[in-house]
């Protein structure tokens, strides 16, 4: 038989097993998974893979410090250029013992030890 050629985005739809002869209407249910299924199923198989220890329980409060506080880190040494930036305490993780940061110029959330923040008072700028 003589059938036309079929164009690259034919050839291309029947080459990953999309019925080119079908119209949209008829093609089968068992043939397409529903995208919320798909996700479902990939948040499961992650929920699977994490490790024990990924179940980290944060606390708002540690020692006199606060959530949504605003502290200034000093005497870092590995990130010294972060030494006086400024930002605002989210959560203290109590099993590495570290306060979750967000800094005020909103660049990024950073891990510090207690000892390396320093309350700020009312006020200050």
């Amino acid at each position: 038989r003589n059938d036309p050629p079929l164009c690259p985005r034919r050839r291309a739809m029947q080459s990953v097993g999309t019925p080119a002869k079908r119209s949209r209407g008829q093609m089968d249910a068992e043939t397409w998974t529903p995208l919320t299924q798909l996700l479902e199923q990939e948040e499961s198989q992650a929920r699977d893979l994490q490790p024990p220890s990924s179940n980290v329980q944060f606390v708002s409060d540690h020692a006199d410090m606060h959530r949504g506080q605003t502290v200034r880190v000093v005497g870092l040494k590995a990130r010294q250029e972060l030494n006086g930036a400024r930002g605002r305490l989210v959560r203290f993780d109590p099993g590495a013992e570290r306060w979750h940061l967000q800094l005020l110029s909103g660049l990024e959330t950073i891990k510090v030890r207690p000892s390396n923040l320093e309350l700020e008072q009312e006020g200050e700028t």
